[in-house]
């Protein structure tokens, strides 16, 4: 590689939190509350996965199964926990 730009991946409404990739795809996690699935190639959005309710934190990807992780805000004093969800890529 010649650390050229290879892609722009357009999609996200706000910052983004995280990246997973393999040899084929690019995953994102966003202050938007959404992670997209990218063809790494073409820069192409293959999806769009929603589910939480507050910032993408983290997420890992094993070819299959995306994990993603949030931080969650409780109505008690103080009390913060982290979210996590699985999702099926294919």
């Amino acid at each position: 590689h010649t650390g050229d730009l290879q892609n722009t991946l357009r999609g996200h409404h706000y910052t983004v939190y995280c990246l997973e990739l393999d040899k084929r795809h690019i995953i994102s996690g966003s202050v938007d509350k959404t992670i997209r699935l990218w063809d790494r190639e073409t820069g192409t959005e293959i999806r769009t996965m929603k589910g939480h309710t507050n910032s993408i934190r983290c997420l890992k990807f094993d070819q299959t199964t995306i994990v993603s992780g949030a931080w969650v805000y409780l109505p008690f004093p103080s009390l913060l926990f982290f979210l996590a969800f699985l999702s099926t890529v294919y």
